[in-house]
């Protein structure tokens, strides 16, 4: 199975299907994850990918219903999450395989989190994620898809990569009732690429005064391109927004469109690097 190329490939190599039909390793992303865990204990320098397949026959199949924490064994070196080629959203919410939070409680994740402090390589594509409006109790940084910290090597690299992703916080009009979110948050991460990825819809109360809102949030050194960031907004505050923002260290944004992006305080902007 040809996914992309890469000019490493560390074996041995581990591939796992996530689907309904029977044939498929695990009905949830939930269950392979825990399976994931067990699974590369004494296999070094193992390459991982976990594709999730659309069996339903309809348009979509929500495909994971609650919070998905992931922390990649230390002993992976190429971990791989994707989307079957005709399961995939193609830029279209209702379409392809999504990660659909339920409810939320106080200072909470959101719908993904990628943590741990992992030195492999990362590829996270082609999923859909909905917070549904569902950060329920002031939860505050909520964030739809929450990265973790990865490997630090030279520019203009880029190893880990999150592409082709969907991600919105609700419809745009129901205000949650986080005190800020996030729509694709790599914080604290370095080189990260986040490509073609579509982020929309975050609208809570911002009733926090010391937190922000974010679009896209870009750690050091990454590369922000290709991507559209849409509504991002507090409904009675006077907080700051970002539609993208890079943190400290070097980074650049590139052929990105950033839209409706709501400027209440003073430092509000549409992309915003603090150095």
């Amino acid at each position: 199975m040809a996914l992309y190329t890469r000019d490493y490939n560390p074996f041995p190599l581990f591939e796992f299907t996530v689907g309904t039909d029977p044939s498929r390793d695990y009905s949830s992303l939930t269950a392979c994850f825990a399976a994931l865990n067990n699974t590369l204990i004494d296999k070094p320098s193992s390459r991982v990918i976990i594709t999730v397949y659309n069996d339903t026959g309809t348009d979509k199949w929500v495909c994971d219903t609650s919070l998905l924490t992931l922390s990649i064994p230390s002993n992976c070196a190429d971990f791989t999450l994707t989307v079957d080629d005709d399961s995939w959203h193609k830029g279209q919410y209702d379409k392809g395989c999504i990660v659909q939070l339920q409810s939320q409680t106080y200072n909470s994740i959101g719908c993904f989190q990628f943590s741990g402090s992992y030195s492999g390589r990362v590829l996270i594509e082609r999923l859909a994620f909905d917070a549904n409006n569902q950060f329920y109790n002031n939860a505050y940084n909520a964030a739809v898809f929450q990265g973790g910290y990865v490997t630090t090597v030279a520019e203009p690299t880029y190893p880990n990569r999150v592409k082709n992703l969907y991600i919105r916080g609700g419809d745009g009009t129901t205000v949650d009732s986080a005190r800020s979110m996030s729509g694709l948050r790599l914080s604290g991460a370095r080189h990260w690429f986040v490509d073609s990825c579509i982020v929309e819809n975050l609208v809570c109360t911002g009733s926090q005064g010391s937190y922000s809102s974010y679009g896209i949030y870009n750690g050091s050194r990454g590369l922000t391109k290709n991507c559209v960031v849409n509504n991002v907004s507090f409904a009675s505050s006077t907080q700051t927004n970002y539609g993208i923002y890079g943190a400290t260290g070097t980074g650049s944004t590139e052929n990105c469109i950033v839209t409706n992006i709501a400027t209440p305080a003073a430092g509000s902007s549409q992309c915003y690097y603090s150095s």
